[in-house]
């Protein structure tokens, strides 16, 4: 029985962790889920994008949803995970845009959602 591997997040390390997995297991299942419209993008790059040190935006995405198909990699954007069943391996997700709700299930599961900047507080001494 072929294992099923999902991904939640496709900016840089989802993405990267799907590509290992299908080097690693050529029959595994792999569905990458991604809130935003773009995957697989360089987000470190952004500030050279915005400064004009790299002059196309498309200079910054690696691969397209269509490349990871050709590898047997299902891209599922604009779909926001909203809860996760671990004892049950099911995750439980919205489309952003109908709200129309679905569920998956996995047998393997990376959460690569990344991290929101935060300010240290200042301190004086």
């Amino acid at each position: 029985m072929k294992k099923r591997l999902l991904v939640i997040g496709g900016v840089a390390a989802g993405p990267k962790v799907a590509a290992k997995a299908r080097r690693g297991d050529p029959d595994m299942e792999i569905v990458v889920y991604q809130e935003e419209d773009e995957i697989s993008y360089a987000g470190c790059g952004l500030p050279y994008y915005i400064s004009g040190v790299i002059g196309e935006r498309d200079d910054l995405i690696s691969r397209t949803p269509g490349k990871f198909a050709l590898e047997g990699i299902r891209i599922l954007k604009n779909r926001r995970i909203e809860n996760i069943d671990v004892q049950n391996h099911v995750i439980f997700g919205q489309k952003i845009g109908s709200g129309e709700s679905f569920t998956d299930h996995y047998d393997r599961l990376v959460i690569a959602t990344g991290a929101y900047p935060i300010r240290p507080k200042n301190r004086r001494h």
